[in-house]
């Protein structure tokens, strides 16, 4: 009689332990719950296709992409041509949406964004850009994402750049020494952009988060 009493009472038990996980929220990767860490880190993928190999990286910090140009780049082998630029991402949840940029390969930011001079501008056959659009799996632990995305050579174009300048002109010498603002000039230049010559091409990608945190300071590439 004790045993079956025993029985009966953990028998009762049971349907409250199969809904302890309702009362207390998902656990970690279970019915579509966030990543534990959120989705902060550093993220890697390859893309692949016929005559195509590349790699492209992007990192969150605080809920937002850095903008250190080191941790959000991406480097393409298209055909016996290197292809390189920056990396705009965002994350919606499990939806991944990114931009491939070639525009701004030859610029330096310093730690709040901005842009330092010199400005060295690359065109020509071997420019492009692109997009690409996937999903990140917020059950794997190791934050795997993947999809597929679109380079396409960059349109020939006339550009114009104007150069906005104020000389400083030193009067005397020592501690007798003025310093004096000049006028300020204006130059315009116009350069004509090639545009690339690669043809347009779409691949898959493959991804992992590499790590659960990102430098968020900007550092300065190194012009090729």
């Amino acid at each position: 009689m004790r045993l079956l009493t025993f029985l009966l009472a953990s028998a009762s038990l049971f349907p409250l332990a199969a809904n302890a996980g309702n009362m207390f929220g998902p656990a970690p990767f279970r019915n579509g719950s966030p990543l534990v860490t959120g989705v902060d880190g550093s993220y890697q993928a390859t893309a692949r296709a016929e005559n195509l190999m590349g790699i492209f990286r992007f990192a969150y910090a605080g809920g937002g992409q850095t903008a250190n140009a080191g941790q959000n780049s991406w480097v393409f082998f298209v055909n016996g041509q290197i292809l390189r630029g920056n990396v705009a991402a965002a994350l919606d949840n499990s939806s991944l949406s990114g931009i491939l940029d070639s525009e701004s390969s030859g610029l330096s930011r310093d730690s709040n964004g901005s842009i330092v001079l010199p400005i060295y501008i690359f065109s020509g056959a071997n420019s492009a850009a692109g997009s690409f659009q996937g999903k990140l799996s917020l059950k794997s632990p190791s934050g795997t994402f993947s999809g597929s995305g679109q380079l396409l050579p960059t349109p020939s174009s006339i550009n114009q750049l104007t150069a906005i300048t104020r000389d400083t002109i030193i009067i005397g010498t020592g501690t007798n020494a003025v310093t004096v603002l000049g006028p300020i000039t204006s130059t315009n230049i116009s350069y004509t952009n090639s545009g690339g010559s690669m043809v347009p091409v779409n691949f898959k990608f493959r991804g992992v988060r590499t790590s659960t945190t990102a430098t968020t300071t900007q550092t300065t590439p190194t012009a090729n």
